[in-house]
């Protein structure tokens, strides 16, 4: 295994590279370690994640991680174990992946963020790739931060992004909270031709997202223009 732990941010570099080449590499990215409240993940253009058939899991804080509840059914006890388990920004998206890569090869992947300062939970952009195969498990758990206008639960935008499984569950969860047009879940893509994708062959595909803000305009899940969501 290679846990990567930090009682602040956690950044993959553009460009950086971890890759397993000789059986499966348990990846843990493990933020905010003293639980202060203050630590992202960042994982920039051009980089990735490769486990070669075992698990990817990108988080923040110290407890144990276990099951999450969920948000359309019990925000609060969903923002509380995000809370203690999830990557946590400050001042920023509690997990940034931009133009990057995760593959797990049949392991399972999973992120869990909450953000602060009206910033993301976790915000996947430019390209961004998330797949495995085989009974592989893909699982995006984020809650937006309070006092201002970004805070989606989960904004994946921008051209060309693409989360994919097999067999296996795909799931996103995703608590909104701050001011006016906050998603639970938001699936833009913009002014572009390239949809953002979220692709299941014979798993199941689950969006479950829920708004706390206090604007007009917030809603649990949105498509906006190209985002598209489909089993095979």
């Amino acid at each position: 295994a290679l846990n990567l732990i930090a009682d602040g941010d956690v950044r993959l570099l553009n460009g950086g590279d971890i890759t397993s080449t000789v059986g499966g590499l348990t990846l843990t990215l493990n933020s905010d370690r003293d639980n202060s409240g203050a630590g992202a993940i960042a994982v920039g253009v051009g980089s990735r994640l490769d486990s070669n058939g075992a698990d990817i899991t990108l988080r923040g804080g110290s407890a144990a991680l276990g099951a999450i509840t969920d948000p359309t059914a019990d925000a609060a006890g969903f923002l509380s174990t995000l809370s203690a388990t999830g990557a946590r920004g400050n001042g920023l998206a509690a997990i940034d992946l931009s133009g990057a890569t995760l593959m797990a090869r049949g392991g399972n992947v999973q992120l869990r963020g909450v953000g602060a300062n009206g910033q993301r939970g976790v915000q996947i952009g430019g390209g961004s790739s998330i797949s495995t195969s085989g009974s592989g498990s893909i699982a995006i758990y984020g809650a937006g931060g309070t006092g201002g206008g970004e805070g989606d639960g989960i904004r994946i935008s921008e051209s060309g992004n693409a989360i994919a499984t097999q067999n296996g569950e795909l799931r996103l969860q995703g608590l909104g909270r701050g001011g006016n047009d906050t998603q639970g879940i938001e699936i833009r893509t913009p002014g572009t031709t390239s949809a953002t994708t979220l692709t299941t062959a014979n798993g199941n595909l689950v969006l479950r997202g829920a708004s706390a803000a206090t604007g007009v305009t917030d809603q649990g899940v949105l498509f906006d223009l190209l985002g598209s969501a489909s089993t095979t």
